[in-house]
């Protein structure tokens, strides 16, 4: 998305008025490291570029949202941690970070960046993983059990009636937690959290969605038996793709694939120790131990009562 012209104008103002044309630069490098000022302003490297042309042509660069949002958190850090030492108050900053809100996106202190705000807009990136980058995420991957059979034996409407529930279940517990649905398929979909403590979000999301279906299978379903589930957690380095099929071929998704096809009993939520060892207590103690040759992984397990 384009920034509208008024929040342009005051960052131009809040450059000009902050730093000198070097500092500027200093800070646009960062995020571009290749970016040569003087070379796009037409200016021999010896001739000074006035503080206000030099800002108008950097808050021209950076006026699409995935740039302009880099460009004001490092003025957020120039402020508050400074550059080499030294550092800059920045003029208009309070002004230009609120107007960011009003256009729909708040500030995530944890991972320093500026994302949708859910309550507004709801997109799979957050509206700012950009593609082919790699970003630290935890991954939520669910999987209908013996789907194939319910979808032979069940008339179509009653399945898709029931998947839909599940559904609705899954992504009210992904997204009350700040994460996103990536992709969902026939038998089951993978859900993203990057925000916050991301793997007790991801782990409690599981239990929730457990404990809903098991209220779901008892009082609301219309299908004679219970829609039985199986959900693995794991965290690590993941390039973002926009496309599903892309995402599919990343090494973090093939992991929690197996995770989940492998290691993960019936009614099962199966984590791995990088995921164990970030929890409270209280929920880590839910979990039971089990060994796979040298790997070793967390269950939490639940048994629907006979009726």
């Amino acid at each position: 998305m384009k920034i509208p012209y008024s929040i342009l104008s005051i960052t131009e103002k809040a450059l000009t008025k902050s730093m000198d044309v070097h500092t500027m630069e200093r800070i646009v490098k960062s995020i571009i490291p290749n970016y040569n000022l003087h070379k796009i302003m037409g200016f021999s490297e010896s001739i000074p570029i006035p503080n206000k042309d030099a800002a108008a042509q950097i808050v021209r660069d950076f006026s699409e949202s995935r740039l302009f949002f880099k460009l004001v958190h490092a003025l957020m850090e120039a402020q508050e941690y400074g550059i080499m030492g030294r550092r800059y108050p920045i003029a208009h900053l309070h002004e230009i970070v609120g107007e960011i809100i009003n256009l729909g996106f708040i500030y995530d202190k944890n991972n320093r960046i500026f994302i949708e705000n859910s309550k507004t807009r709801k997109t799979p990136n957050w509206g700012v993983l950009e593609e082919d980058k790699e970003y630290i995420v935890t991954l939520l991957r669910l999987d209908i059990a013996a789907n194939t059979r319910l979808v032979r034996k069940y008339e179509s409407p009653l399945i898709t009636q029931t998947y839909n529930n599940l559904r609705s279940i899954v992504t009210a517990a992904v997204e009350q937690r700040n994460g996103r649905v990536w992709n969902w398929e026939g038998d089951g979909c993978i859900a993203a959290f990057i925000l916050g403590n991301r793997n007790m979000s991801a782990v409690c999301s599981a239990i929730e969605i457990f404990h809903e279906l098991f209220l779901f299978n008892y009082i609301e379903s219309q299908l004679p038996e219970p829609v039985n589930i199986r959900v693995a957690i794991d965290t690590g380095y993941c390039t973002y793709k926009h496309s599903p099929e892309e995402l599919k071929k990343t090494e973090l998704v093939s992991k929690i694939l197996e995770l989940e096809s492998r290691h993960t009993p019936l009614n099962s939520i199966t984590i791995t120790n990088s995921i164990y060892a970030s929890l409270h207590a209280e929920i880590a103690n839910k979990f039971t131990t089990t060994r796979s040759g040298n790997a070793v992984y967390y269950i939490y397990t639940i048994q629907w009562a006979t009726p």
